[in-house]
């Protein structure tokens, strides 16, 4: 309608300079027919045409404006300008002209440029977007251009040149977005078998597809839009077996080639390709919403069993906690921990131990003796399986890559959505990045141009969350929700007043560029850093309070509530930034406050020494759990006596490996490294562990009875989307740089 609206207002306009403009039709396809007549200056011009015009097709606008400048130019315009001059870029025979013509060779040349662009285009953003989750309207936009770009160079040379030497530039002006994508696609799987291979590979798909290209030119044969499909599909094919070993399954593969099969299809007529504009619509499709069943074959739970909810925050300092929302409300109903010690300075190995309370020397899980990671041995019982077997119903969202199903995180767990299954056939990606994107934006934020898109946010577990919560039934729940948001890199920097160089560092979250840039050092740097960290806090606590608020009142059976830390983050206070490196307190001291906890008064406060050990064995007294063995923390509902807390594994280091660990002892904080290498601080009087102390106290350090041995265990080693995680957060690649 508002087509044909437009139509009749320039009939109207025309009709006042005495033109005879018969209009038929309501609909957006109208036909002018008939006579255009003008009586200025004793002319008249008739055309006994049809005219079409479609606002979908470009071919009618086209038309429309020949129409126009026709009607315009015959009218004797005024001071004898002529509208065709003006706008020749617009001009198009009224009737298009036959396949044997020059007009139609260059008509259709060109606009066989514009279906390709938008035919690679509309296969990309379909791929990135169901193999992983909804795509930025930024990256399709750029991608788009992007595309249109690459193929800008050679599509101009075939306008210099004629003959043979003119098909040839055009072939290579078509084959050149389909050569980025597919590139794009095939280039990090292949890597991650060899680094020479992702180059072969890039430079294979480019030499056949352009080949492909250049000879049916030179036998002045077209490419039909089907072959672009088909070597997508190939270089998708291809991708996933380098980097998972398989072939996606079939749920994935046999909807993208319908999806391109009909894309191919719209490409192949003139009329029906400007449809693929449609491909913007998929890319911003919501993921759909997550399946919550339950298992029919659990046994009968307690009534005195109470609902446990973990509210994980990755990477979350505790001197930044305390002003969070969702902190205060649960202090206000519960109890907070002001000195808890973190198990160790990185998410494996201190997930693993609130996962079975059992001390990382036990459970083995975190970086191994060739500082290659591992996961959780099988017959290592976790809390899920323990709550599971006392009639629990259980869930865990998770964002972090590295709490993978391969690492025996999911195990137990009825319900398990995690951000690994969004990454194990995610397409086009880079290794640094999480999510699927298309290859020019992916390209554009390796130089700094882009920042990188947020991928399952707080807000999208936040959903995911409250319909666990809607769908639960009537048994006690174990739900975990472990939330990456203040991890880099730092999505909601473009809130902050900075140069755009330094936007884009943050939005990246590269840590080797904040180490090599002076910058960041400095006392602006590091403000910078912190501020940008808050940016993302904030973000979260909305979701969790969120959270809180959907699990509306408490039940009769009680419910528990724990918010807490896996580790913290440093921002230069020594010398390093980011974690898994040390293990200063801005890493190991992490926030925790649990409410519903028995014989503890709401809004009370716990000086004593606490770490993650002790949370896990609260838990598994929660879930009626029993062990082999006693469990080794302490239950944190019961009178706390002073013992020392230990933390240990590295990330990376310039040591052996398993060589350096921490203890804690009230406020006395002992680093111990190989060869009798020790640091002593007083966190009572230096809590930023300035001042070492060991010359005067390494007698007093060296009375601590070391840490026990290593539990030799069959560790689980993880798949390919638990080694894409490791690579996205920045956790390979520099075992031994600290």
């Amino acid at each position: 309608m508002l087509a044909s609206s437009l139509l009749r207002l320039l009939c109207a306009r025309l009709q006042k300079r005495a033109i005879l403009c018969p209009f038929k039709g309501k609909a957006p396809v109208a036909q002018l027919d008939r006579a255009l007549v003008s009586e200025t200056k004793g002319q008249r011009f008739e055309s006994s045409r049809v005219h079409h015009f479609n606002p979908l097709n470009l071919e009618g606008l086209w038309r429309l404006a020949n129409w126009v400048i026709e009607a315009h130019n015959r009218m004797a315009p005024r001071d004898g300008v002529s509208l065709r001059a003006i706008l020749p870029f617009l001009a198009m025979p009224e009737t298009l002209p036959s396949a044997t013509t020059p007009s139609a060779s260059i008509w259709r040349g060109n606009f066989a440029l514009y279906r390709q662009v938008l035919l690679v285009w509309a296969m990309e953003l379909v791929l990135a977007r169901w193999t992983s989750d909804r795509q930025s309207l930024l990256d399709c936009l750029v991608s788009l251009a992007g595309l249109g770009a690459v193929g800008l160079v050679p599509f101009l040379l075939s306008k210099c040149c004629r003959g043979l030497l003119s098909r040839l530039f055009f072939a290579l002006a078509l084959a050149a977005p389909l050569v980025v994508v597919c590139a794009g696609v095939l280039a990090v799987p292949a890597m991650t078998t060899k680094p020479i291979f992702g180059v072969v590979a890039v430079v294979i798909s480019a030499s056949v597809i352009s080949l492909t290209y250049l000879w049916r030119a030179w036998r002045k044969q077209t490419c039909p839009s089907w072959l672009s499909a088909a070597f997508l599909a190939s270089s998708v094919f291809c991708a996933w077996w380098f980097s998972a070993g398989a072939i996606a399954p079939l749920s994935i593969w046999a909807p993208l080639l319908l999806a391109w099969a009909v894309f191919a299809w719209l490409a192949s007529s003139w009329r029906k390709s400007s449809l693929l504009y449609l491909a913007l619509l998929a890319a911003f499709l919501p993921s759909g919403g997550l399946a919550v069943t339950w298992s029919e074959h659990l046994p009968a739970a307690s009534l005195e069993s109470p609902d446990i909810v973990l509210l994980c925050l990755d990477t979350l300092r505790a001197d930044v906690a305390a002003n969070m929302t969702i902190y205060q409300q649960i202090h206000q109903q519960g109890v907070e921990f002001q000195n808890v010690q973190a198990a160790g300075p990185w998410t494996l190995p201190t997930m693993a131990t609130v996962m079975t309370s059992l001390p990382p020397w036990s459970h083995g899980a975190g970086t191994g003796s060739d500082w290659i990671p591992r996961g959780l041995s099988v017959a290592t019982p976790t809390l899920a399986e323990f709550a599971q077997q006392n009639g629990y119903d259980t869930a865990a969202l998770v964002h972090n890559p590295v709490l993978a199903p391969s690492f025996g995180f999911a195990r137990g767990f009825q319900i398990w959505d995690s951000a690994s299954m969004r990454t194990t056939w995610g397409l086009p990606r880079t290794r640094k990045a999480l999510e699927a994107r298309p290859s020019v934006a992916h390209f554009l934020s390796l130089v700094n141009l882009l920042g990188r898109r947020s991928f399952q946010s707080a807000e999208e577990l936040a959903t995911r969350a409250r319909q666990v919560i809607s769908g639960r039934r009537d048994r006690p729940l174990l739900l975990w929700v472990h939330m990456l948001d203040c991890h880099f890199p730092y999505r909601h920097a473009d809130q902050m007043d900075l140069p755009f160089h330094r936007q884009m560092q943050l939005e990246r979250g590269d840590s080797e560029q904040f180490r090599a840039d002076p910058w960041w050092r400095t006392e602006v740097g590091r403000k910078t850093l912190m501020e940008a960290y808050q940016h993302e806090i904030d973000a979260a606590d909305v979701a969790l309070v969120e959270i809180l608020e959907a699990l509306g009142p408490v039940p009769e059976r009680g419910r528990v509530v724990v918010f807490f830390s896996d580790h913290g983050e440093e921002f230069f206070e020594h010398d390093d930034i980011e974690h898994g490196h040390s293990f200063y307190q801005e890493l190991l001291d992490v926030p925790l406050v649990i409410s519903g906890l028995p014989g503890t008064a709401p809004g009370s406060t716990v000086q004593e020494v606490v770490g993650h050990l002790d949370l896990a064995t609260t838990l598994m007294h929660f879930v009626g759990a029993e062990g082999e063995e006693p469990w080794l923390g302490r239950d944190l509902a019961t009178a706390l006596s002073p013992r020392p807390i230990y933390s240990e594994n590295l990330l990376r280091s310039t040591a052996l490996w398993d060589s350096q660990w921490a203890l804690r002892a009230g406020a006395w904080k002992y680093i111990f490294g190989p060869e009798g290498y020790v640091q002593v601080f007083d966190l009572a009087h230096d809590p930023l562990e300035i001042h070492d102390l060991a010359a005067q106290r390494r007698a007093e350090a060296e009375a601590w009875p070391l840490r026990p041995n290593r539990v030799l265990r069959a560790l689980q080693n993880g798949d390919s989307s638990v080694q894409r995680g490791l690579d996205a957060l920045g956790y390979t690649g520099a075992a031994k740089e600290k």
